[in-house]
């Protein structure tokens, strides 16, 4: 049944791509798609080559949507100020309240995206409340909950990037690491940490990376964006890329 489900989709899909008008539009070309520069959405890697979970993910958005003509990734805080004034745009980003406030949502592509803390092993983090006598690493640049921002009564340090946190996490030189749960991660198993060194993180929020875009395109291209990341994530190629970063 689970074959016959994805073939299903799969035809629709072309049906739906071949038979419309916007196929054969050059006007599409000139949108330009951004991708979070961060791991392990977006990154550069080792030769010099830009992949990412949200990376992969777009480039497959602009080749099944046949939409898009360069897949930029940048810093989120660029996205939004680039879409903010440049039109004709998308992006994978967040759901977060700003954005849904401020561009149009086309999609969820199956992937959530958590904050929090994550602590080393050995490290119990059940509530905020058993934040108080640890240590904690936040890096620069990183806000994502006013309490804990705001908050005079925790040891906090902030080393300057990602790898920075997760390193002196690794000596125990902090109890926990705060930002994106999946950046967290993966910049640990970069690190040489194993799953054993670390333990269960204290969620603060959940979002849903959504392709969202700018309030200028017509909606016949709003439509088969849409039905471009239904047919990806439902056919199980989203879910394919998510899962390769995961087992890295």
């Amino acid at each position: 049944m689970e074959r016959i489900r994805r073939k299903l989709i799969l035809i629709s899909y072309f049906l739906f791509a071949f038979a419309h008008p916007l196929f054969a539009s050059n006007e599409i070309r000139h949108i330009t798609m951004f991708t979070m520069e961060q791991v392990p959405y977006g990154f550069m890697n080792d030769d010099g080559v830009f992949e990412g979970v949200l990376y992969d993910v777009m480039n497959q958005i602009i080749k099944h949507s046949n939409i898009g003509d360069t897949n930029i990734a940048v810093p989120s805080k660029r996205i939004f100020l680039n879409m903010s004034t440049k039109k004709k745009s998308c992006a994978l980003l967040a759901n977060t309240p700003d954005i849904s406030n401020t561009f149009v949502l086309i999609e969820p592509i199956g992937y959530p995206l958590l904050t929090g803390i994550l602590p080393r092993a050995g490290i119990n983090l059940p509530n905020y409340a058993s934040l108080q006598n640890k240590i904690i690493a936040i890096p620069l640049g990183i806000y994502f909950d006013d309490r804990l921002d705001k908050d005079e009564t925790l040891s906090i340090l902030r080393p300057l990037k990602y790898t920075n946190a997760i390193k002196m996490l690794k000596l125990k030189r902090v109890d926990a690491v705060a930002g994106a749960i999946p950046s967290l991660l993966f910049v640990a198993k970069e690190e040489g940490m194993s799953a054993n060194e670390l333990d269960e993180p204290l969620v603060f929020k959940s979002f849903e990376v959504m392709l969202v875009c700018t309030d200028d395109l017509t909606k016949d291209i709003l439509v088969r964006l849409k039905q471009s990341i239904i047919y990806l994530r439902d056919s199980g190629i989203i879910q394919k890329i998510i899962d390769g970063y995961e087992s890295n």
